[in-house]
């Protein structure tokens, strides 16, 4: 089995690979870039012309290792609106698990008829993902040279829910049934990982699931994840694709037992209240910090966590090896420490104050208006960088109110005015962009997320089900910067189950949220200046890899 994702990425740059075999945008326009249009004829054709180059000893096709031939799309949703693709997203066919899961099967279907006849010693290597990890009603490679390597969007730790790990174990026997050979998982250890701090433990789901899956998986490339914060799980992962019958309990009391010695007792405890915790039942199957802190982790229990690590250490007074080992283990839950007690004190983040004002901003992008004098402007900080977090093109938001809706102004420095990317559908991350993720009933339970770019007007709720109809926004550009408005009417808050907002005075309303900005502009242009860089940027940041990162939301305050 070989690996191979995200490819090919070079054909883009080739001038005799057609237009035709990249995305059409919905407003008319090819993006020759990593992405490619898998309905049209001629990108089927450059594969097979591409591959037959390479059998023959030409160049390299940018698809193949050896025998494998790769089916892996950019790292992105598959959309595109071309004549041959927009029927596969019009027509209600009944795909699960992603609207380009029918698009993607007949393509790979194709193929694989294809080099059935052609190439009888090559096989596909499809890494079903994303909007397309179905197999509809239908699909079927009688060829058996398809290889799936499923992607498990969840993440193997969200199998706490029986619901979600019904669906994807269900989904992966499908796949073995419609390629006839077992199915490679893509299983991320980084998920949830990298938006909830909480030293979480799910040993025996793992154990679980590749004993359930043994007769259908054939291994799983494991993604990511933090090996001091998950040391335990990241160990049972590697050992259960090898050994599904291992007893993680077991394997607990040898690692609290050989590692700790006179300490064992509270280090095992610790141990238990990870998974225990981290199984307890919750109304979504979502890691927010309402589900982490108030129903996994409580405040009292991880005070206790707290109070073991101190009766720990004390035990193993003395023993200089064994206090290095605690602190090692201890360390992993740093983080999660200061955010309990933040979500306890509700001190995590300064607040964004939402000023009430007696006439709304005119939407033009331009905080130009009477409004915007009165909103204080918090600046945004580099989304990793927690030691360095300026960011080379600084950033700020406003934000104002009045009985009918909230008003977001951001203010983007940006010497390349002329250069700003929006040639992606608007919605898309990788246009020069801000996002708006909120919390309208400040639970910290669910978000909603609002993407606006910088041309004229392009916001988007980014597939979400929550549908406001009055949301509005406006970009302006001007000399050395651009500007963009976002107008969220309080009747489209009102659709969210348990928003809240002010109907008179500020009556002590409070939301949660962040807030973004990826700039692009001229960082990857020809000719562009040496210290031209790709920055994202948010409000709020706790360093994790994504922006939607449940535990970097502050505050969002009305205030009179």
């Amino acid at each position: 089995y070989r690996l191979q994702a995200h490819i090919p990425r070079t054909w883009a740059g080739d001038a005799a690979v057609p237009d035709a075999c990249f995305p059409l945008n919905a407003d008319g326009k090819r993006v020759r870039g990593v992405m490619l249009c898998f309905g049209a004829p001629e990108t089927l054709q450059m594969y097979l012309a591409r591959i037959r180059e390479e059998v023959e000893g030409g160049r390299p096709s940018g698809v193949m290792q050896g025998a494998s031939v790769a089916v892996s799309p950019a790292d992105a949703g598959v959309r595109c609106h071309c004549k041959w693709c927009e029927p596969y997203f019009t027509a209600a066919d009944g795909s699960t698990h992603g609207d380009a899961s029918r698009l993607m099967c007949d393509f790979v279907r194709k193929l694989s008829d294809a080099l059935a006849e052609r190439h009888p010693d090559l096989y596909i290597s499809y890494l079903p993902y994303m909007n397309y990890c179905g197999a509809p009603e239908g699909v079927d490679f009688p060829a058996g040279n398809v290889h799936a390597q499923l992607c498990i969007m969840s993440g193997v730790a969200m199998f706490r829910d029986r619901a979600t790990k019904a669906s994807w174990e269900s989904l992966l026997r499908r796949w073995r049934e419609v390629t006839h050979t077992k199915v490679t998982t893509w299983d991320y250890p980084c998920w949830p990982a990298e938006w909830c701090k909480a030293p979480y433990l799910y040993g025996n789901l793992i154990a679980g699931h590749y004993r359930d899956m043994r007769d259908v998986s054939s291994g799983s490339f494991l993604c990511g994840g933090e090996l001091q914060r998950h040391a335990l799980s990241c160990y049972l992962l590697a050992k259960a694709l090898w050994n599904p019958e291992i007893v993680p309990d077991k394997v607990y009391d040898a690692f609290a037992k050989g590692l700790f010695g006179h300490a064992a007792r509270p280090m095992r405890r610790i141990i238990a209240m990870q998974e225990a915790g981290w199984m307890r039942p919750w109304e979504k199957n979502e890691a927010s910090l309402k589900n982490v802190y108030r129903v996994s982790y409580p405040r009292k229990d991880v005070m206790k966590m707290e109070a073991l690590f101190a009766q720990a250490e004390k035990k193993a007074k003395g023993d200089a090896l064994i206090l290095k080992r605690i602190a090692w283990y201890k360390a992993g839950f740093s983080d999660f420490f200061r955010e309990s007690q933040e979500v306890a004190e509700g001190s995590s983040f300064a607040p964004l104050s939402v000023k009430k004002v007696a006439v709304a901003p005119r939407v033009d992008g331009q905080l130009d208006d009477e409004a915007w004098q009165h909103a204080p402007a918090l600046p945004f900080v580099l989304d990793q960088n927690l030691k360095n977090p300026k960011p080379h093109y600084p950033t700020t938001i406003q934000a104002v109110w009045t009985p009918d809706g909230i008003c977001f102004g951001f203010r983007m420095t940006e010497p390349a005015v002329d250069k700003l990317v929006v040639d992606r559908t608007p919605g898309n991350y990788w246009n020069d962009s801000v996002e708006v993720f909120l919390d309208p009933a400040g639970e910290m339970a669910d978000f909603y997320q609002i993407i606006a770019d910088a041309r004229d007007e392009g916001v988007s709720t980014h597939g979400s089900p929550w549908k406001p109809e009055g949301l509005r926004g406006k970009a302006f550009r001007g000399a050395d910067f651009w500007s963009v408005e976002v107008w969220v009417p309080f009747t489209d808050i009102a659709k969210i189950p348990g928003a809240r907002h002010p109907k008179g005075g500020a009556e002590g309303i409070s939301w949660r949220g962040n807030f973004t900005r990826h700039r692009l502009a001229d960082c990857w242009a020809a000719g562009r200046p040496a210290d031209s860089v790709r920055e994202n940027q948010r409000l709020n940041t706790r360093g994790a890899q994504q922006n939607m990162d449940p535990s970097a939301m502050g505050p969002i305050v009305f205030v009179e």
